[in-house]
């Protein structure tokens, strides 16, 4: 009498046309919780641990909380003919216009942020069987965490950029052609401020509600054989350099700087982050936290509880140009 589990995968023609069912032997065992996956899993379906399967054709594409470690895959060509754009597209669960708009762009981007290296692998080979080239970045690789060392004043020189820490003064010096990347964006913050007034039964009533928003200008660059780079934001900067091309408007002023640094570093390549920004708020989202302030006053006899709401995009702007730097680094 055949065991329990093997009667379960039996073939029953009377609730079923065909046998769909894997058989037992076909199973691959976990060797973190010894439970069995089907032989096309890329990882477990129980503890998602990677699985010892080149076999593997199923991907797990679950959508990762913004804490949650993860591996990103960076497509750097995606082919041109229609019908392969539509299979990655299903491949990887998104519009197929969308997937078009992004071929179109002809930028490196990211395409999907997944738990595991191995699903990350697995996906950007099936990808290369379209005509596709992708490249994996692990969440340790970009360590958005970790900002690019924040400047205040820089020295150009054809022979030397000296470079002042915003924080502690201390003075980095590194060769015009020792740069390698520069990457210009805008750090984006939005606000939304809230008064609600409390019920019983958990509702709640809107009394006031306020949102603003406010940007700045900010680049980072980074030299051949340094990954955390270094960053200028418009706020804070001393312009002093510029001499007497020094403008009144600090706009203007960060302009300059940025056209004289790419003037003298000829090596450099220049990547901007502002017109492929949308594309990335699908893999990275920017950070987004409400923070409760407790009992508040309004004006007018408006007293409720308030809260804040803010999104940045910090984080989001750091792994651009951190994917950059890695994908120079492995041409």
């Amino acid at each position: 009498m055949p065991s329990t589990s093997e009667s379960l995968h039996q073939f029953d023609p009377s609730l079923q046309s065909e046998d769909i069912a894997f058989a037992l032997a076909e199973l691959i065992e976990c060797q973190a919780c010894s439970r069995k996956n089907a032989p096309d899993r890329a990882a477990c379906i129980y503890c998602g641990r990677d699985l010892d399967n080149a076999q593997a054709t199923k991907l797990t594409l679950r959508k990762l909380e913004g804490w949650e470690p993860g591996f990103s895959v960076i497509t750097r060509k995606l082919p041109i003919e229609q019908t392969a754009l539509n299979a990655i597209a299903s491949l990887l669960g998104i519009e197929k216009e969308r997937l078009s708009e992004i071929a179109e762009a002809n930028e490196s981007l990211p395409i999907a942020r997944v738990e595991s290296l191995a699903a990350a692998n697995a996906l950007a080979s099936r990808i290369a069987d379209h005509g596709g080239d992708c490249r994996v970045l692990a969440d340790t690789d970009l360590n958005a965490e970790k900002s690019p060392i924040r400047l205040k004043r820089i020295d150009l020189d054809v022979d030397e950029v000296a470079l002042v820490d915003f924080n502690t003064d201390i003075v980095y010096r590194v060769h015009p052609n020792d740069i390698s990347l520069i990457v210009i964006g805008r750090l984006i913050t939005s606000r939304t401020d809230v008064l609600e007034k409390r019920r019983r039964g958990g509702k709640s009533v809107l009394l006031d509600e306020t949102s603003t928003s406010s940007d700045e200008s900010v680049t980072d660059f980074y030299t051949k054989d340094d990954a955390f780079g270094f960053r200028i934001r418009l706020s804070g900067f001393d312009f002093s350099c510029l001499d007497s091309e020094r403008q009144l408007i600090a706009a203007q002023n960060f302009r300059l700087l940025i056209e004289r640094l790419r003037t003298i570093a000829t090596n450099a390549c220049v990547v901007d982050y502002l017109p492929v920004r949308h594309f990335l708020d699908d893999v990275w989202e920017p950070e987004s936290r409400k923070d409760a302030q407790g009992r508040k006053s309004a004006g007018l006899g408006k007293k409720g509880f308030g809260s804040v709401a803010t999104t940045n995009n910090v984080g989001q702007f750091t792994k651009f140009s951190r994917m950059h730097w890695h994908l120079l680094r492995s041409i």
